[in-house]
């Protein structure tokens, strides 16, 4: 829903076997699209530093490859971050483990239902979440929380912490790591990270 215009997409592209630029190139007219490309796999941190050091926005939104975001995606991040009045902050959005039919009512704009979302296909943070002593521990250690595959990090940020750490090439927790220095870079504020279950 937001203006193309208003958004750029990089999509990068780890060595990938069979190059991701034609599938990417598909969708430039349509969308300010750029594929970024290691020749060899290189590890997630790195894929997503060389994605974030080609973008020119002062937001970054971070999806995983497997994820379908619902047509507001972007605009609820993008709110979250203006009404921050150019404090630095993250935003966490809901990730829903979803079959086919969850991932058509997405492209439709719609939530899925909750027969979409059983206990096996929900948000994986929702159990972490789900009583009020872990609510209160999320605002002390909300870095565990903090994962890539839909979270938005200002910039200014992600730079000033030096991105992902591309010593981790193996997969998990390169997010999360990232989350704990951003929470202490900025002395532990305990708005700085913040859940969203709109922005899905």
């Amino acid at each position: 829903t937001m203006p193309a215009a208003d958004f750029e997409v990089i999509v990068s592209d780890d060595g990938s076997p069979a190059p991701l630029a034609p599938a990417v190139d598909k969708y430039a007219d349509r969308l300010n699209v750029t594929c970024v490309r290691a020749e060899r796999n290189s590890g997630r941190s790195a894929a997503r530093n060389a994605g974030a050091a080609r973008a020119s926005a002062d937001v970054l939104v971070l999806l995983d490859a497997d994820s379908v975001a619902h047509p507001a995606l972007l605009e609820r991040h993008a709110e979250f971050h203006a009404g921050r009045a150019g404090r630095p902050g993250v935003l966490l959005g809901a990730r829903y483990d979803i079959d086919w039919a969850a991932a058509g009512a997405l492209t439709r704009g719609e939530s899925p239902t909750p027969e979409m979302l059983d206990a096996y296909r929900g948000d994986p943070r929702d159990g972490h979440t789900a009583h009020p002593q872990h609510r209160a521990d999320f605002a002390r250690a909300p870095w565990l929380l903090g994962f890539t595959h839909n979270a938005s990090i200002d910039k200014a940020t992600f730079d000033a912490v030096g991105g992902f750490d591309e010593a981790i090439v193996k997969w998990g927790l390169e997010d999360s790591e990232l989350f704990y220095r951003v929470f202490h870079h900025h002395g532990g504020p305990p708005d700085l990270l913040a859940r969203e279950p709109a922005a899905m």
